[in-house]
């Protein structure tokens, strides 16, 4: 059989083994009458080429988040806490700018303003005084509509509680 002959060979027919199967093997002038043109050599693969470490592109680094400006006087919330900033800088025998505050309620803090036998802020009501690094996250600007919401938050809080417990109590 031909290609062509093979071709012409009903699938159903090839399935159902009425045919033999034939290798066929197309001959020079079919190949040259066929519309596919020949495919070109193979490209010989490129050789790695390795990369200086300061030639390897880096992502991107994101900017520095600015540190708050804090200034002596100031009302902050420390904590979750309203305190005053009493001291901004080092602290002696410890790395970085530190804050000294002083927090509005008795025994929020750790100290009275003095650390070491150092005074650095005060002195102020014994536990009312605390350090903190000056870029710590529980940082806040006061902002008196926030402290009025906690404030409020806090008061529904308490509401719903007393509502719950004079339910337990009734049923």
């Amino acid at each position: 059989a031909t290609w062509h002959q093979h071709r012409h060979t009903s699938p159903s027919r090839l399935r159902h083994g009425g045919s033999r199967s034939v290798t066929v093997t197309p001959t020079q002038s079919q190949l040259s009458s066929s519309s596919l043109a020949p495919l070109p050599p193979p490209l010989p693969p490129l050789p790695p080429t390795p990369m200086a470490p300061s030639e390897i592109p880096l992502p991107p680094t994101p900017p520095p988040m600015p540190t708050p400006v804090w200034q002596v006087g100031q009302e902050i919330l420390c904590q979750g806490k309203l305190a005053t900033v009493r001291y901004i800088g080092p602290v002696q025998g410890v790395a970085g700018p530190f804050l000294g505050v002083e927090f509005q309620k008795a025994g929020a803090g750790k100290h009275d303003g003095m650390v070491d036998g150092v005074r650095y802020f005060g002195p102020v009501d014994n536990l009312r005084g605390l350090f903190v690094r000056a870029n710590a996250a529980h940082l806040a600007a006061y902002k008196p509509e926030v402290e009025a919401a906690t404030k409020l938050q806090a008061q529904a809080r308490r509401v719903q509680a007393k509502q719950e417990v004079e339910f337990h109590t009734v049923f």
